[in-house]
């Protein structure tokens, strides 16, 4: 997309809002602090309207309802696709582990179709479980709960890393199990698309024994249906993610398979220390106090992000996968009991608040919502940069310093066209528009873990 394009596109935006900075007139007061950032809010609620988004979501979206205030909580789960768990013991205990004492989320389902929301179900899996049984419960699934698609398993290839596993044994198991629910559901209400299992973030497509393509290849030796799309899970920064998607592009192509990417869980390496902590981990011995002089050093150095920082990231997965994937989840709305200790979520499960990553994920999630035309770019300065033209002919640009470029005093420099606002990534007001164009430095980034602060033309 051409900077002309997109900068006529954002004047056009800017004057129907009225942005336009206008001298006062002789002797007229300057404008109110409460109106004088009312066209950015006319331009918010244009950004946050429309139905959800069928490419971005979150895993887990439903758990967040409540929490994150009534109204917010609400819109959220409205918002764009959401991936539900299926616990595997549900299998055995039929219709009876469905009541919503034993699975809430079986009811949360049921609501997320009504209201229009897209969603997938994961069917975990059971190896002491007939395939007749898992057969018996994806088909239970789709009549109940009707998703728009059922992804069979969870991290097969990561079978790979446990000592002893035969994994020739876990492969033929698994698609004994995969062409049993594929049969249910293709027989119990054929529109819904099914999904393998989501590959855990271990190895290399490219590898010539990569769990992946001893699937695909067993999957077309014995005639076997073949899935609707891929997942992937990724934890890492947003840079890594074009090679990633276009490794397993490459693979699934291998096998005559041009089925849709999906990043299924996005997230950081690490966890995430909230903004209350910083004070207490500083004081706090490390754990090996030989390499490092307190707990919070210890943590940065393993990865460990602030708060902002994990903002900053959502936004530049969100951006990423939406120039190179076809759809893309956050793991997790809120903290997973399982990995209580890193705690990915935009939410704290322990103090029930948000993390400033939930409101950027929001307004992100939203403006990219109906995107037609997208052009990614990588410039050798560190610059990464995903201009965007919506259906309803908004324009906007998502700018950051990418992860493990070298820092600089003033930061990489930006040009910003006329007529355009520019925010941070949790669409919070940075500059106003300007009659003529003007530069502004990008933030560098303060980790390796993450690229630098966010910036966003509209």
């Amino acid at each position: 997309m051409s900077r002309r394009r997109l900068a006529l596109v954002a004047g056009l935006a800017a004057a129907a809002t009225g942005c336009g900075r206008v001298a006062p007139r002789p002797g007229a007061s300057a404008a109110a602090p409460a109106t004088r950032d009312l066209p950015w809010r006319v331009l918010q609620q244009r950004i946050q309207v429309g139905g959800p988004n069928g490419a971005l979501g979150l895993v887990q979206a439903q758990h967040i309802f409540g929490k994150a205030g009534t109204a917010a909580g609400a819109a959220l789960v409205r918002a764009g696709l959401v991936r539900v768990r299926i616990p595997a013991n549900l299998a055995r205990l039929g219709e009876d582990g469905w009541r919503h004492d034993r699975f809430e989320d079986g009811w949360w389902m049921e609501r997320l179709r009504d209201l229009g929301v897209p969603f997938k179900a994961v069917v975990e899996l059971w190896p002491r479980f007939t395939d007749e049984l898992h057969a018996e419960h994806a088909a239970r699934l789709v009549r109940r709960a009707r998703p728009d698609v059922v992804i069979v398993g969870n991290e097969l290839n990561a079978a790979a890393l446990r000592p002893g596993v035969d994994l020739g044994s876990e492969i033929d198991r698994y698609l004994g199990q995969y062409a049993a629910i594929h049969a249910a559901v293709r027989a119990t209400r054929p529109e819904t698309r099914i999904q393998l299992y989501g590959e855990a973030y271990d190895g290399d497509p490219s590898d010539p024994d990569a769990v992946l393509r001893r699937v695909l290849y067993e999957l077309r030796r014995r005639g076997l249906p073949a899935p609707d799309a891929a997942g992937i899970h990724v934890y890492d920064h947003a840079g890594v993610l074009p090679t990633r998607v276009a490794g397993y592009r490459r693979l699934l192509a291998d096998f005559g398979r041009r089925v849709p990417v999906s990043v299924e869980e996005l997230g950081p390496r690490q966890g995430i220390i909230d903004h209350w902590e910083s004070g207490r981990l500083r004081q706090q011995a490390a754990l090996d106090p030989q390499r490092y002089d307190s707990r919070l050093e210890e943590l940065r150095a393993a990865g460990w992000l602030h708060e902002e920082e994990h903002a900053d990231l959502v936004v530049q997965q969100l951006a990423t996968a939406t120039a190179f994937a076809d759809q893309a989840q956050v793991f997790c709305a809120i903290d997973f009991d399982a990995e209580i200790s890193h705690r990915r979520g935009l939410m704290s499960s322990y103090y029930d608040r948000a993390r400033p990553a939930l409101g950027a994920f929001r307004f992100v999630q939203r403006l990219l919502n109906g995107v037609e035309d997208r052009h990614y770019v990588e410039r050798a300065d560190g610059l990464r940069r995903l201009d965007v033209v919506r259906r309803d002919g908004l324009g906007a640009s998502i700018c950051w310093r990418g992860a493990g470029t070298a820092a600089t005093a003033d930061g990489v420099p930006l040009d910003v066209p006329p007529f355009t606002f520019v925010c941070d990534g949790l669409g919070r007001l940075v500059h106003e528009p300007r009659q003529d164009g003007h530069r502004i430095a990008l933030p560098p980034p303060t980790t390796e873990e993450a690229g630098g602060g966010v910036r966003i033309l509209v």
